[in-house]
């Protein structure tokens, strides 16, 4: 029965960490700024991807008592394969 429970709590752990998006911060880029993320196990939508990326950017730029101004951005749906994804370069004016 104790072994039953660690692994339910280990699976639980697993599935967790897997639902979890992964955003590595916005990195400096030339005059510029790029920030990326990778969806989780459940997120399928890059389109959602990208615009928790903008959130991000619009509070980047709000830090530094500026605006934020899109200049490219992609991102890629959730595939049998793949997860969803989305990169933005952005700039704070």
């Amino acid at each position: 029965m104790k072994n039953l429970r660690l692994l339910f709590a280990a699976s639980i752990l697993t599935l967790t960490a897997c639902a979890v998006t992964s955003t590595h911060g916005v990195v400096p880029f030339g005059n510029h700024y790029m920030i990326g993320s990778l969806g989780g196990m459940f997120d399928y939508s890059g389109s959602v991807e990208e615009l928790r990326l903008m959130k991000q950017a619009q509070q980047f730029c709000a830090n530094r008592g500026k605006g934020v101004v899109l200049l490219a951005s992609k991102d890629r749906d959730a595939g049998w394969d793949k997860y969803s994804s989305a990169e933005l370069q952005f700039a704070c004016k």
